[in-house]
């Protein structure tokens, strides 16, 4: 069985900030059962804060790098799997220990996650990367310690040249395209697993279609204790991820008085057409009908599409063969 990746729910009133934010070009990702930062540059000493009735400059602080924004995600999460050996349907208890970034809209952006299958005596290890790669080369990936991944980090915020070739690569081969990304898996032995308990990051390289070796920095903060310990709530996971979501827009709009005021604006024209439609709804009962039988349908085909990927109830005994055709 191939590993999986958990996606997060998006808050469902915060699109408008989202859009907006996204022009800013700061990502991060949602907290869940265990959060750590990524390893960061050195503080400088606190600076004054500027008058509240002088202009803020927008050129006067340039946005931070991009992984300098972003929260390190490990969250563990089990359900059961149906499965059938010999004619016998049973279950079994599939774990996944994941690390998920995000971007401000609640997109994943990449993914790396090792599963553990009951009773199986390997784990795989994944790793999700989004579309645009070039297949053939896969993922290279390496695991660091604390000081090695602080180190590289460090030259990745300055924009400095990686030197790729001082890295000793493992490889994890790509195996399916789907959704936002595609997968990349290799068995996850106990030395690696070993090694990610104890490292500080792992630096994943892959190839983009320019031909140009793209690298990411997945911080390791976190995983031995989430990877050991019980697994998460789904439902409780999602929520934190909506609020920390919603109060990393809430941040962004209040650095900027101008954003804010467009965001205002934006926020009064959503209500002015929100009543509007309202008002239209009561006014003329066949559109109500309409939309109430647009959303019964929408829903019976959801359930069905449902149904279909569940595919038929197990009879607890494998499928005959058909019998040869007569010559």
């Amino acid at each position: 069985m191939k590993s999986c990746t958990f996606r997060c729910s998006r808050p469902t009133r915060l699109g408008h900030l989202a859009a907006i934010a996204a022009v800013l070009g700061i990502c991060m990702a949602g907290l869940g059962h265990a959060v750590a930062q990524q390893p960061a540059p050195p503080k400088k000493a606190p600076e004054k804060a500027p008058d509240k009735k002088a202009p803020t400059k927008p050129e006067a602080k340039a946005p931070p790098p991009a992984g300098n924004e972003k929260v390190s995600m490990w969250v563990k999460f089990c359900q059961k799997a149906p499965v059938q050996t010999q004619g016998v349907v049973g279950e079994k208890e599939i774990c996944v220990t994941q690390h998920e970034e995000l971007d401000v809209n609640g997109r994943p952006t990449i993914a790396s996650s090792v599963m553990q299958a009951q009773g199986a005596d390997k784990m795989q290890l994944n790793f999700m990367i989004p579309m645009g790669v070039i297949l053939p080369p896969g993922v290279g990936y390496a695991v660091l310690t604390t000081d090695e991944a602080a180190a590289l980090w460090d030259k990745m915020s300055k924009n400095e040249q990686i030197e790729d070739d001082k890295i000793t690569y493992l490889k994890a081969p790509f195996i399916a395209c789907r959704g936002w990304g595609c997968s990349a898996e290799v068995e996850a032995t106990p030395d690696v697993v070993g090694k990610m308990k104890t490292g500080g990051a792992i630096f994943v390289r892959f190839v983009a279609p320019t031909g140009q070796a793209m690298f990411r920095l997945l911080p390791l903060q976190g995983f031995g204790d989430t990877f050991a310990g019980k697994p998460a709530d789904m439902a409780k996971h999602q929520e934190a991820i909506r609020q920390a979501l919603a109060a990393r827009q809430e941040e962004i709009i209040n650095r900027d008085p101008e954003l804010a005021a467009l965001v205002k604006q934006q926020q009064d024209a959503q209500k002015n057409l929100e009543d509007l439609q309202k008002r239209m709804v009561s006014q003329d009962p066949k559109l109500a009908e309409a939309i109430k039988q647009m959303q019964d349908v929408q829903s019976k085909l959801v359930e069905h599409a449902r149904s279909k990927q569940a595919g038929p109830p197990p009879t607890g005994s494998a499928p005959q063969p058909a019998a040869p055709a007569k010559k």
